[in-house]
């Protein structure tokens, strides 16, 4: 009973803590590799940086509360001084995070290539003075449950 219970543990210690390299059979010198162990915390600066002049800058997410579950995606856009030029977040309902996160940067790119054609509109011989605000952003987004 004793050598199941210890293995067990040893089983448990493996699943939990992966890295940590149990070679060791005898319980006393496991309980004492345990006490001594002591995690490897390493610090990443991640440091927001404003586009070059003339560009914008699209920070994507994408979550999921499980996976499938309930999601969302959020973008914002920003210019060259850091300024926020447009933000949106939506619920989406029950798909993965990599779902989620990929629809993120599909909805911003797609926010970006249609407000480029109601610049080009506002700005070109099309005749047209920008986006209808009637008209349908994609004939794709029609079709798609979650768009």
């Amino acid at each position: 009973m004793v050598s199941q219970i210890h293995e067990l543990v040893r089983k448990t210690l493996k699943m939990l803590y992966p890295w940590i390299k149990l070679d060791i059979r005898d319980w006393p010198e496991l309980i004492a590799k345990i006490k001594k162990y002591r995690p490897k915390i390493y610090v990443h600066s991640v440091v927001w940086k404003p586009p070059v002049a003339q560009r914008l800058k699209f920070n994507t997410d994408g979550a999921s509360r499980g996976n499938p579950g309930m999601s969302s995606f959020g973008f914002c856009i920003r210019d060259g001084r850091g300024d926020l030029r447009y933000a949106k977040a939506k619920g989406i309902g029950i798909i993965t995070n990599t779902e989620a996160e990929a629809l993120a940067i599909y909805k911003a790119l797609e926010y970006n290539y249609d407000d480029s054609k109601a610049v080009e509109g506002t700005l070109g011989n099309s005749g047209k003075g920008g986006r209808d605000q009637n008209e349908s952003t994609s004939a794709r987004s029609e079709n798609h449950p979650y768009l």
